[in-house]
């Protein structure tokens, strides 16, 4: 039976009163429910009436409509760089600033992580890495590198805007935390050799290490023809070839490196030896100096916990009276500058009216606190562990190389002149057809570029922070605008006649909801 148009709308008109009819009944049960689980309703659903985009590989080639469409939907996600850019989204999840960001970057943010999440979660290991390279290409600007003969990185970053020539060169890893870093000899050689990015630049790494709580966290470091031997084993090569290159001329005074190391390492040891009276401690164990390793000195054996062992009231009464004292008050706000936007440190300040209870977890707080700018900052943060791990890495360095050090450094010299003889020197020397790093060793020696949370629970959480900038005229729009799609596939592809009805609802609320944001736009 064919309907013309008349006759559509009386059939709407007539499932409309049928559809009033239902939703007073509704409405009546939605009372009984009570207020609160609305609301809570309303968040979770807009999370699936965010911005639609289907990720793919497409997002990495430069200029594609797809990749276009991805940037304008993560252009409100704040920062230039990755790193700059994972700090704003956990601020974002956090709370911190929360009236700060604007509706737009809520969005851009929101999509952020639903799109990771769906990367993650939604393809298979192969496909989800390199759907994974896309996602970053088009996040920073960038292009996805494939082809060649002898590929080593996997996108470009600050590229062209209008060619997408040149940019820096990134190899990105998607790996269990028990996973090693792998890949050919071969083409690293070559590409360091050749490439004239890589001369400039090296080739950065980024590490994306998916834990076991649903959070991903990113590491990097850099390879180039100079510091090569910091990153990849000698024994993948015949030393023997290469140590004909010694030059005792181009030896590195080793000597004066160390002292250089040793002084910064104390440096950071002393400056985390005048915040702890922050946390109520006064005096340092032998432990403290003595400690040359990052993870022993960042636990209770190097950096003292107040909150360990029994508490007396006379021990109480002491770290109270050194943490609240102009001295502690002093330590803390050193502290607070060093740490920068690094954390909050709000929620360490102490009131008037707190208790001991409250105090102590404070003091406690901010042990950790200091901990976290320790682990997590780069060296140019005075606090940064990292100093040590660069100390660290030096001793065994030495250890490894012994007398190698000097065809090692002359290699480097040569690198300088002329990458292409270098490249040729190696590949000559070459024994193995893999290199392979470990894991621990750049989450130890690497930079911590932070880690992001994935995930629809945890996404929705962090949604309920922006309910009261979302509810007034975003997610009714967004929910009005999926469910009229869906309901029209309702009524057109699944027969379904009451799917008219509903599109009929939605599309009149979605007409007052539009009207409204029409009005603000003109104010």
């Amino acid at each position: 039976m064919k309907m013309n148009k008349i006759g559509f709308l009386e059939l709407i008109r007539e499932e409309m009163e049928k559809f009033e009819s239902l939703r007073s009944k509704l409405e009546v049960i939605s009372e009984k429910e009570g207020a609160g689980a609305s609301k809570e309703e309303d968040i979770g659903e807009f999370f699936k009436y965010l911005p639609k985009f289907e990720m793919s590989e497409k997002a990495g080639e430069f200029g594609a409509d797809a990749q276009k469409t991805f940037q304008d939907l993560m252009q409100n996600v704040k920062g230039d760089t990755l790193q700059e850019k994972l700090k704003s989204i956990n601020n974002f999840v956090d709370g911190v600033d929360l009236e700060s960001f604007t509706v737009s970057e809520i969005l851009s943010s929101l999509t952020f992580l639903r799109l990771l999440t769906k990367v993650l979660e939604e393809f298979g290991p192969s496909p989800a890495g390199f759907v994974f390279e896309a996602f970053l290409a088009a996040l920073l600007m960038g292009k996805q590198v494939t082809g060649g003969s002898l590929p080593i990185d996997d996108i470009r970053i600050g590229v062209n805007p209008r060619t997408g020539e040149g940019g820096q060169p990134l190899s990105l890893k998607l790996l269990k935390p028990s996973t090693n870093i792998e890949g050919s000899l071969k083409n690293l050689i070559y590409f360091l050799g050749n490439d004239p990015q890589a001369h400039k630049q090296g080739v950065e790494y980024i590490v994306a290490v998916k834990w076991k709580d649903t959070y991903l966290g990113f590491f990097s470091f850099t390879i180039t023809g100079e510091d090569f031997w910091d990153w990849i084993d000698s024994g993948s090569f015949y030393t023997s070839r290469l140590k004909r290159l010694d030059e005792k001329k181009n030896l590195v005074d080793q000597a004066g490196l160390k002292k250089e190391l040793e002084k910064e390492m104390k440096e950071m040891k002393d400056l985390v030896s005048d915040l702890l009276e922050m946390f109520g401690i006064d005096y340092i164990g032998g432990n403290f100096e003595s400690t040359k390793d990052a993870e022993t000195f960042t636990s209770h054996y190097g950096i003292p916990n107040p909150m360990l062992g029994g508490q007396t009231p006379k021990t109480i009464e002491k770290t109270y009276n050194i943490a609240t004292s102009e001295v502690g008050k002093k330590a803390f706000e050193k502290f607070k500058k060093l740490a920068k936007n690094d954390i909050d440190v709000s929620r360490l300040e102490f009131n008037d009216d707190d208790d001991w209870e409250t105090i102590k977890k404070k003091l406690t707080a901010r042990r950790q606190a200091l901990i976290k700018v320790m682990r997590t900052t780069s060296t140019k943060n005075p606090l940064s562990i990292q100093k040590m791990r660069n100390y660290q890495a030096f001793l065994g360095r030495k250890k490894k190389r012994g007398k190698t050090s000097g065809w090692q450094n002359t290699l480097a010299n040569i690198y300088k002149k002329d990458p292409q003889q270098w490249a040729k020197i190696l590949e000559r020397a070459r024994s193995d057809n893999q290199f392979h790093i470990d894991q621990r060793d750049v989450r130890n020696r690497g930079n911590n570029m932070g880690e992001v949370m994935i995930g629809a629970d945890k996404i929705k959480k962090a949604m309920g922070l922006y309910t009261e900038q979302l509810k007034k005229e975003v997610i009714p729009i967004y929910r009005n605008l999926g469910l009229l799609t869906e309901n029209i596939n309702d009524f057109y592809i699944g027969g379904d006649v009451l799917g008219g009805t509903r599109a009929a609802e939605n599309a009149k609320e979605l007409a007052r909801d539009a009207s409204n944001l029409a009005k603000q736009t003109k104010q």
